[in-house]
């Protein structure tokens, strides 16, 4: 009995310990909740990595994120925050089938369940940043919070990384497990700061350009193409559909361009330039002759191919292509491969469809949204065209803190439900809200 009691208790303390941060978390702000992820998350990435295999990761991605869920799941049985609307209802259940798929597939994996439990939580963020706004909170604050918890980690690459060395090991990876998984969350953050910087008050602007600058040189001491790519990308976009003055967009322009050029002068960007021109042609790197990353990603791309011919219609299942499925010991690098062979051609109609409603939707909100309901709508679609870019050589829907990022973007762009329809903000002039049926 005594044996049995020294099991449990160690047990019942961790079970208690747990139910009572969760109760905690359910009762603070959901800014202060969103803020506290994504802060976590940001200086633990190396412990929970998805882009890391091995039961200990499960354990401590798990932790983090079972507590995220359970917050989540408390405060809408509280009714504090609203419950999943019919396309986040849809993706779930289009991600279970496929679980299932991959646990028949594969058998029931760790991997499978941590990746599961990682997206769960993603999700579990993005109900608590819904709350934000069904409680007013501006979309801008809710921007802020998320660029604010990604100003540190660029210092931190600024301060280990920025000398912009020779050799890849001077890649600046911050508190990330990789320089692209750093790389990933800088360039989100810093689309969202750019857009402050553009549309902000004085005092806003302010602030927000001088998150631009670190993060943009903490993006460029991480060595990332891929990353700077899908900044680029989304500044661009800004550029084009956003109502700037004259000054203002060529002023952007020139800041870009001088990045630019002070990153692909440096020996890291020399070098970074270098390897994708000694790439000899595609077909010869998949065959096996590799001389840079790029030749590398084309390998990688065909090995990741040849297993999806042995399931094509139906794939691999979710999630097994994090760990589990790594020919190479690695993520497919391609976010569009990395559908087709988790989910197979049945799997990638399915959730492309889904995921290009959502598109269609977001984009006719911005037809008639105004004021900071616009600012936030083309802000999202600035992020979702740059990740878009970034999905080609890269994985970004496997980083856990660039995707907590999309999320309080995609929140912060949905129309509040319990409010007023019309209010004033401290940022912008009277907005005008519309529903936001995509949701």
């Amino acid at each position: 009995m005594v044996g049995v009691v020294s099991v449990l208790s160690p047990a019942a303390l961790l079970v208690a310990a747990g139910a009572a941060t969760v109760i905690g978390g359910a009762r603070l702000p959901p800014l202060v909740v969103v803020g506290l992820v994504l802060g976590i998350r940001n200086f633990t990435d190396p412990l929970a990595s998805a882009a890391v295999g091995g039961a200990g990761n499960l354990n401590a991605s798990a932790a983090l994120g079972a507590w995220v869920i359970g917050v989540a799941a408390l405060r809408i049985a509280m009714g504090r925050a609203r419950s999943p609307g019919p396309w986040v209802v849809s993706f779930l259940s289009l991600y279970f089938i496929w679980f299932l798929i991959g646990v028949s597939a594969n058998g029931p994996d760790a991997s499978l369940v941590r990746e599961l439990v990682r997206v769960l939580s993603i999700f579990a963020v993005f109900v608590i940043a819904v709350e934000c706004r069904d409680d007013e909170i501006p979309p801008t604050r809710l921007l802020a919070v998320v660029v604010a918890t990604g100003v540190v980690p660029a210092l931190t690459a600024i301060a280990t990384g920025g000398s912009f060395g020779e050799d890849n090991s001077q890649r600046a990876s911050s508190t990330f497990s990789h320089p692209n998984a750093a790389a990933d969350l800088f360039a989100t953050d810093l689309t969202i700061a750019m857009a402050l910087a553009l549309a902000g008050t004085k005092k806003v602007r302010r602030y927000a350009s001088i998150a631009c600058a670190v993060l943009a040189i903490g993006l460029l001491a991480s060595g990332s193409l891929g990353g700077i790519a899908q900044a680029l990308a989304a500044a661009l976009f800004l550029l084009l559909i956003g109502s700037y003055s004259i000054p203002a967009k060529v002023g952007t322009v020139v800041v870009v361009i001088a990045l630019a050029l002070a990153f692909f002068i440096s020996p890291l960007g020399a070098e970074r330039l270098a390897d994708v021109r000694s790439t000899t042609s595609p077909s010869l790197a998949a065959s096996g002759i590799i001389t840079n990353s790029l030749d590398w990603r084309f390998f990688n791309w065909s090995q990741f191919l040849t297993i999806w011919h042995e399931r094509p219609l139906i794939g691999w299942g979710s999630g097994s292509t994090a760990s589990l499925l790594s020919p190479l010991g690695a993520p497919p690098h391609n976010d569009y491969v990395r559908l087709l062979v988790e989910t197979g051609l049945l799997g990638a109609a399915c959730f492309g469809s889904l995921i290009g409603f959502g598109v269609f939707r977001v984009i006719k909100a911005l037809s008639v949204s105004v004021g900071e309901q616009r600012f936030a709508t083309q802000t999202l679609l600035a992020l979702l065209l740059g990740v878009g870019v970034n999905s080609v050589v890269g994985t970004p829907t496997l980083r856990t803190t660039t995707m907590v990022a999309m999320a309080a973007a995609i929140a912060a762009a949905l129309t509040p439900r319990r409010k007023s329809q019309v209010k004033r903000t401290s940022n912008f002039q009277r907005v005008h809200t519309v529903p936001s049926e995509y949701r």
